[in-house]
């Protein structure tokens, strides 16, 4: 903000404008770096749960077949 615009302003709206920048500032990396981490890890965690639930259903189909319950193995 230029000079000219700051020399209206009183010390406390120059206090509350910077502290906004600041907060801004900082937040704005913080959540780039959040959604680049999330775009790195989504996949895998992705695919770690459809691992985990076929593992899961395949348990539950051999556990059917090992008792000739046919029709919920299916």
């Amino acid at each position: 903000m230029s000079r000219a615009k700051e020399f209206m302003m009183t010390a406390e709206e120059i206090r509350l404008k910077r502290s906004k920048r600041r907060r801004v500032i900082i937040l704005l990396p913080a959540f780039v770096l959040v959604l680049v981490i999330g775009l790195f890890t989504a996949r895998p965690a992705l695919n770690a749960v459809k691992a985990w639930q076929a593992r899961r259903h395949a348990a539950k189909v051999f556990a059917y077949v090992d008792n000739a319950n046919w029709l919920e193995a299916r």
